[in-house]
C-alpha cells in the first residue's frame, strides 16, 4: 500500500470525546489500524487487532459506525 494513497474520511466527530470538547477530524485506514488526527494535531492510533466488533448503522440524514475497542 506504500505506492498507493491512503484512504481518508474528512470533518467527523470522535467519541469520547479527546480533550472533552466536541472532536473534529480526519479517519485514515492504514495496513495494520485506522488513525485519527484532530484538527489541533492530536493523533489517536486504533490496531485492528485491537477492535473487538464493528457496526455499520445509516441513519436518515447522516451515517453512524460504531466500534468496540477492547484493550
Amino acid at each position: 500500500m506504500r505506492d498507493q494513497r491512503i484512504p481518508r474520511m474528512a470533518d467527523l466527530t470522535m467519541r469520547p470525546f479527546v480533550s472533552g470538547k466536541k472532536t473534529m477530524g480526519t479517519l485514515e485506514a492504514h495496513t495494520n489500524g485506522l488513525r485519527f488526527i484532530s484538527k489541533k494535531h492530536e493523533t489517536i492510533d486504533v490496531m485492528y487487532r485491537n477492535i473487538k466488533h464493528c457496526l455499520f448503522q445509516v441513519l436518515w440524514h447522516k451515517v453512524l459506525t460504531v466500534y468496540d475497542h477492547s484493550m
